[in-house]
């Protein structure tokens, strides 16, 4: 019952990292296109932002593999640690700076278009970094399990070894005390023989003239 328990929250939990890892997937994706829409080649200022949006974009993609090969966690956690000051930095200057950053964002289309743009990028980002939060905190969560469970299984191995090793060594000993002792029955029935045999001939000479 417990094993089955922990195998029930095993998969519940990879399959919510599963599910937060493809919502940031489409978050990354979607903040791709305010910034190419709003100026095409980007500005500046558009590159560091797409720059953050690509690199959310990797570690939603490093996190799906590193998830289901239980590898590249190093890897996974500092793309997300850089992502997370990418987007927290990105999301203060467009929330803080709103202005300021749409001139550097440097933008020809209608002020309303620009406005639309402008607040999908900033719901994106805001939304990414609550997500990748989210994903590192309930990653290292699911990290530590793994590890758990994979000392638990090593230590069920070693037991179930040593076990085996002691009833090897037991079966072992068992084998070498009965070679012993049939090789102890054969020898006193070699000195009873040796002893029988030895009793004719002294009688046989016992009998002679």
């Amino acid at each position: 019952m417990a094993s089955e328990l922990r195998s029930y929250s095993s998969s519940l939990s990879t399959l919510l990292l599963a599910s937060l890892n493809l919502i940031l997937l489409f978050l990354a994706s979607t903040s791709l296109v305010p910034i190419v829409v709003l100026k095409n080649p980007p500005t500046s200022f558009g590159w560091a932002l797409f720059t953050v949006s690509v690199t959310t974009l990797i570690s939603s993609l490093v996190g799906f593999y590193s998830q289901l090969t239980h590898f590249c966690f190093i890897t996974h956690t500092s793309l997300v640690l850089t992502s997370l000051v990418g987007q927290i930095l990105s999301a203060l200057s467009l929330f803080l700076k709103h202005e300021s950053t749409r001139n550097l964002l440097g933008s020809q289309r209608d002020r309303k278009e620009q406005w639309v743009l402008m607040f999908l990028l900033e719901l994106t980002f805001a939304g990414m970094f609550l997500v990748q939060s989210v994903v590192l905190v309930f990653g290292c969560i699911v990290e530590k399990k793994w590890a758990r469970e994979y000392k638990e299984v090593e230590a069920q191995r070693d037991e179930a070894a040593r076990k085996r090793n002691r009833r090897k060594a037991r079966v072992q000993e068992e084998a070498m005390a009965n070679a012993t002792a049939l090789a102890e029955v054969k020898s006193n029935d070699l000195d009873q023989k040796t002893r029988g045999e030895y009793g004719k001939w002294a009688k046989k000479d016992a009998e002679e003239p």
